[in-house]
Formats: structure tokens, C-alpha cells, sequence
């Protein structure tokens, strides 16, 4: 706070304005900061979410990679464990469900790889992206707090620089008056 000293109203009313100013920029302060910590904690969640969705798409990958090996060596079993007519018109019976079963399984992989790793990968990135939206807002907070802060203290000089004239004006008053005497 001012701690300016005059009994001029205009002088008063300036130290007034600029305890308000000091409060109105330590709020800006106050924003700025946490604007930026927004920011920071945005960018941090979207990091975070980018990796979980990555996670995701290597564990559906694993996952589709892995029906497909098992769907194969079913079906290169089904067809290995056959006689020589099982060769010809394919496997029947027991080794026949062992047939079908490899092909649902390769048919099943790239679905249930989409669903155990593209659809929450997905959902990770819809989630970084709200993130990052995030930190574009709070970056534009901070950059407002900034501005504001600025004309604050632009608004500041001049209101000093006008007390100060104003000082100047009843000292040098004064000091004509004492003259007089």
C-alpha cells in the first residue's frame, strides 16, 4: 500500500487508485499463476492419455496377434493331424470343430483387437484432445492476466507520475507563500 502524504484531494484520491491497482494486480498475479498450473496440469493429462492410448493399441494388437497365431496353428493342426483324404476334402469330426474353431478365431481377431485396443485407445485420445483444449484456454487466461497486468501498471505510472506533479505544484506553492511572508 501508498503511503503518500497530502491533504490535496487529487493526491488522496491517487493514493486510492493505486492501493487499488496494487490489488487488482496481485489478482492478476494470483491468475496468471494459476493459469499457468492449469496449463501445466493439462498438458501433463494429455501426456498421460496419449500413452494410455498407445498402451491400448499394443494390447489390442497383442491380443489380435495372438487369436491369430492360435487360430492358425488350430487350423494347421486340424489339417496336420488328418489322414491323407483329410488332406484332400478337409478335416471331419473332432479335428473338423478344430478346423472351424481356427477359422473363428482368425476371423474374431481383428474385431476383438478393435475392441480391447482401438475403441479405448480411441476414448484416450478423445481425452487428450479435451486436454489440450484445456491447456489452450488457460494459456489464453494467462495470456489475458498478462495483458492486464501490464496496462495495470502502465495506469500505474502515470498515476504517480501525476501525484508527483501534483506534489511538485503545492511544495513549489508553498515555498512561494513562505516567501511572501
Amino acid at each position: 500500500m501508498n503511503d503518500i502524504v497530502s491533504s490535496d484531494p487529487t493526491v488522496q484520491l491517487a493514493e486510492l487508485m493505486l492501493n487499488a491497482d496494487e490489488l487488482r494486480a496481485k489478482c492478476d498475479q494470483d491468475d496468471l499463476r494459476a493459469a499457468q498450473q492449469e496449463r501445466r496440469q493439462a498438458l501433463e493429462q494429455e501426456v498421460r492419455a496419449l500413452h494410455e492410448a498407445a498402451d491400448h493399441m499394443r494390447t489390442g494388437a497383442w491380443i489380435e496377434g495372438g487369436m491369430t497365431a492360435l487360430g492358425g496353428v488350430a487350423t494347421a493342426m486340424s489339417y496336420g493331424f488328418g489322414t491323407d483324404a483329410t488332406k484332400v476334402t478337409g478335416p471331419t469330426g473332432d479335428w473338423g470343430v478344430v478346423l472351424k474353431s481356427g477359422e473363428a478365431l482368425e476371423k474374431m481377431s481383428t474385431q476383438v483387437g478393435i475392441l480391447v485396443g482401438g475403441a479405448p485407445s480411441q476414448d484416450d485420445q478423445a481425452d487428450a484432445k479435451q486436454a489440450e483444449a484445456e491447456a489452450s484456454d488457460a494459456q489464453t487466461r494467462a495470456e489475458s492476466a498478462r495483458q492486464h497486468l501490464e496496462r495495470l501498471h502502465t495506469e500505474q505510472d502515470r498515476t504517480i507520475a501525476s501525484a508527483e506533479n501534483i506534489i511538485e505544484s503545492e511544495a513549489q506553492g508553498t515555498w512561494a507563500l513562505i516567501a511572501n511572508v
